[in-house]
């Protein structure tokens, strides 16, 4: 059963974290026959940088509505190795196509970020509402536990730093 507004909503995800409206027709044929689980394909150049994306999407265990889950974000620019990371997306705070591109690329990006508290229930870090600017880039030499690149946030206060 096809729902305009599910696909409303994941083609504006797609539009806002930079994948634009190329993957509008294939993910409508995908919502259309209705699977467990479907990826798209996407990709983008960035001059003689090639970004190549796997998204995930996934169907809610309660219901007809599907949701986007993640992406595996492939860089590859001439005469280097290829750089991957698998890139989670939450409701909120997601970094673009572009952002995620330059992060692989070594350059940091400055973004709004939530603050974390831990919830007593389950234990997890989960946003409580409140945000800060801070800017973001990922430690290239290092991995977490699922091989992503360790993220880093810095506290530059660079209008500060900029008028001394």
């Amino acid at each position: 059963m096809f729902i305009q507004q599910n696909y409303d909503y994941l083609r504006h995800q797609l539009l806002m974290t930079g994948f634009g409206d190329a993957l509008n027709a294939p993910l409508r044929e995908n919502l259309e026959q209705g699977a467990e689980k479907f990826s798209l394909q996407h990709s983008r150049l960035f001059g003689e940088d090639e970004t190549l994306s796997t998204l995930h999407f996934s169907k809610a265990s309660n219901g007809d509505h599907y949701f986007f889950n993640a992406y595996d974000l492939v860089l590859r620019r001439p005469g280097e190795e290829e750089v991957k990371q698998h890139v989670f997306i939450n409701d909120k705070y997601n970094y673009t196509l572009k952002e995620r591109y330059n992060l692989l690329n070594g350059r940091a990006v400055f973004k709004e970020q939530p603050v974390l508290s831990k919830d007593e229930v389950t234990g997890k870090l989960v946003p409580n509402g409140q945000t800060y600017l801070a800017w973001r880039d990922l430690d290239l030499k290092n991995r977490d536990k699922l091989g992503n690149f360790v993220s880093k946030t810095m506290y530059w206060e660079h209008k500060k730093e900029l008028q001394s």
